[in-house]
């Protein structure tokens, strides 16, 4: 059963990955690595997860997942699979700009396959790779023309095209417009493949839209029965709704009343700090003798800012995100996979909340930490908070809190090489 699931599961994910829904494919790659059993079938798995990781440009995990994956396929035994993985590895340093680590792998997986198996995409790769390198260009000639004989016709024009520009380099223009008519052709003939895919949807589309018709006909006849009943329900909702927005309208303003009365109030505390804070300056200048009195004032400072700040939280816990965020860190389920998270729509609304209530705390902050981006700003800013981390977590889209402990750690880093300049 496990093996039939980790089957279905594969060609499932497949499915996903190949129309585009990358984040779906990589659930499922993860529960089809839960159900394998052996280490080929792990190995696979991970060559799956490996892939959408490269292609979100994570590199750190794209070669974590391809090493492991490499490593399960060595503890298989499976020389094909092995070498599939040294192939993907090389594929992945390629798009990482590591050409010197591509090569080698590529060279050890070309080593290490069955010479039952197709060998085209992997001539051609390490062919490209020559070139890139600046290696021999006899050499890459060489591997680009045997991979002519297995490799697919999609993946011809590549190589033909490489092969093109390795002659005119040369200067053996006659091998290099046979190449370029050779590519030519089969640019053409994908071309008239396409073509006809596309006559073929068309008429597809066509009877479909033949058939909707009829429905809609058929069900027209359903609706003018139901209409006049219809009006009735809608002219009720329009009346609730109506009340409803009456009801929110007060509301608001009663809210825009006391945020106005908090505003006035936070914008006296200000003064009154930055006045001691000019008091401060004026006693230590003019009365050294006097450190008790400016002991008072500075404490008197920091219950003020300690009151500013939690007038700041206040106002933020009387935002509608923050009982959002509330309500989303109290989720009791287990599975991390069933958690929510802020939307980015939420998310957008969070920062304008917050970027407009600590509008000093992130003025402070872009003048000592110009490098800072808009969501360390905001990650600071909700540190000021009460929030808990899970809670932080969740306001970023993260349903733990391992991806905010990477955020602060590269963040503190920012920090660190700017205060490193002072």
């Amino acid at each position: 059963e496990l093996k039939t699931k980790n089957l279905l599961l594969s060609s499932l994910g497949n499915i996903y990955f190949d129309a585009g829904y990358y984040d779906k494919s990589m659930e499922i790659y993860e529960t089809m690595y839960e159900c394998c059993t052996t280490d080929l079938e792990k190995s696979i798995a991970l060559n799956n997860i490996s892939t959408y990781y490269c292609l979100i440009d994570e590199k750190d995990s794209t070669l974590m997942f391809q090493r492991e994956a490499l490593n399960y396929a060595i503890a298989s035994g499976d020389s094909l699979q092995i070498a599939m993985s040294k192939h993907n590895l090389s594929l992945e340093f390629d798009s990482f700009d590591e050409l010197d680590s591509a090569l080698y792998y590529e060279k050890m997986a070309l080593k290490g396959l069955p010479q039952k198996e197709n060998h085209g995409n992997y001539y051609s790769n390490l062919g490209y790779l020559i070139l890139k390198t600046g290696g021999s260009k006899d050499s890459a000639r060489h591997y680009l023309n045997k991979s002519l004989e297995d490799v697919p016709i999609e993946g011809k024009t590549s190589c033909l095209k490489s092969l093109y520009n390795l002659e005119k380099e040369n200067g053996d223009y006659k091998k290099a417009n046979t190449y370029l008519e050779e590519h030519a052709a089969i640019i053409d003939s994908l071309y008239c493949m396409e073509q006809s895919t596309e006559i073929q949807q068309l008429i597809y589309e066509y009877n479909t839209k033949m058939r909707v018709r009829e429905e809609q006909l058929k069900g027209k006849r359903i609706i003018y029965c139901t209409f006049a009943g219809f009006v009735a329900i809608c002219f009720i909702i329009i009346l609730a709704y109506q009340n409803y927005i009456n009801r929110k309208k007060r509301i608001q303003l009663q809210y825009k009343q006391s945020l106005e009365q908090t505003q006035n109030k936070l914008s006296s505390l200000e003064t009154t700090i930055e006045n001691n804070q000019l008091m401060i300056t004026l006693l230590k200048q003019e009365h050294e003798n006097k450190e008790q009195q400016i002991e008072e004032r500075e404490q008197a400072i920091a219950r003020l800012k300690e009151e500013k700040q939690q007038l700041l939280h206040w106002l933020f816990a009387q935002s509608s995100i923050y009982q959002r965020v509330i309500a989303l860190s109290q989720q009791t389920t287990s599975n991390k996979k069933q958690m929510k998270a802020l939307t980015t729509t939420e998310q957008e609304q969070l920062k304008k909340t917050i970027f407009g209530i600590y509008q000093s705390y992130i003025s402070f902050l872009h003048i000592e930490y110009p490098k800072l981006t808009e969501d360390d700003q905001l990650l600071l800013c909700l540190q000021e908070t009460s929030l808990s981390p899970l809670a932080i977590a969740i306001c970023f889209g993260y349903t733990d809190t391992h991806p905010l402990n990477q955020k602060k750690y590269k963040m503190k880093e920012r920090m660190s090489r700017e205060e490193s300049k002072v």
